[in-house]
């Protein structure tokens, strides 16, 4: 009483979607391979900046500076960034550049 359910038949169907979503397009293949690009360029950012704290820019090496461990500055700086940002910063960092 006063439980609003679905029919066995839409629970099949939604129950067959969620299986199709899940396979197809949440973790589909392509999906997969755009995470593996992703994690490549965070775990990449993420070791540069480690070696390289300053080029994170003034805000964050105030940070440093007043005690942040470098660890969670070099997260957070990467966390700011929008997903053009970083793949621009990976790619100035890390690809090869034409100078002709």
């Amino acid at each position: 009483e006063g439980v609003v359910r679905t029919s066995k038949e839409m629970g099949e169907i939604i129950s067959a979607l969620k299986s199709f979503m899940f396979k197809k397009v949440y973790f589909g293949e392509k999906v997969l391979n755009e995470m593996k690009k992703t994690d490549l360029v965070i775990e990449s950012l993420y070791e540069y900046y480690l070696e390289n704290p300053k080029e994170m820019g003034e805000t964050f090496i105030i940070l440093i500076n007043k005690g942040e461990p470098l660890e969670k500055v070099v997260c957070d700086y990467i966390a700011f960034m929008t997903d053009d940002f970083a793949i621009r910063k990976f790619s100035d960092i890390f690809c090869f550049k034409r100078y002709f």
